[in-house]
């Protein structure tokens, strides 16, 4: 998949501003949000990222859903750091909008791909039966990316070669 079209997909414009080395939290939905949820959901991540602090400074924090079903939080930390303290309740902002929304945030055991131009999300166990012998034309959205820059880079790409690949 050409990086156009990453970009494309990602929509990453909501994060021009900040540091290419921001940290980022990816955190995958087990089900696919409404329209209307990932409205709301957007505002309430605005609303959380406008007040978060860390040792009573505001962190220049960006967030937003991706792909109607990953929750994105994203913070530059070349201004002020994220604390444990912040930490904690970006976690429980996210527990929060899991509990609202009905949906678990927390399955570090889901992975999104992209088939055909088609986004899905399964769970890592079920990957292969879901793509059967289409594994060349499948793209997967890597949730363990750490930046910024590896969000715009590195974050869909080929499972051929990567860490999803020992699972199928």
């Amino acid at each position: 998949m050409d990086s156009d079209l990453i970009q494309k997909k990602l929509n990453l414009d909501f994060s021009d501003g900040l540091n290419p080395n921001s940290r980022v939290w990816v955190y995958h939905a087990d089900r696919v949000f409404t329209s209307e949820e990932t409205l709301e959901i957007n505002k309430d991540i605005s609303d959380f990222c406008t007040h978060w602090v860390s040792h009573n400074r505001q962190l220049k924090a960006r967030g937003k859903v991706l792909f109607d079903r990953i929750l994105l939080l994203m913070v530059d930390e070349s201004m002020a750091g994220a604390s444990g303290c912040s930490i904690d309740s970006s976690v429980a902002f996210v527990k929060n909008v899991g509990q609202k929304y009905r949906t678990n945030l927390f399955d570090r055991m889901l992975i999104t791909y992209i088939e055909n131009d088609n986004v899905n999300t399964t769970s890592l166990h079920d990957l292969k039966s879901n793509i059967g012998e289409n594994v060349a034309q499948v793209v997967v959205f890597d949730n363990l990316i750490k930046t910024k820059q590896d969000l715009m880079e590195q974050s869909l790409v080929p499972i051929k070669g990567s860490w999803v690949e020992r699972f199928i």
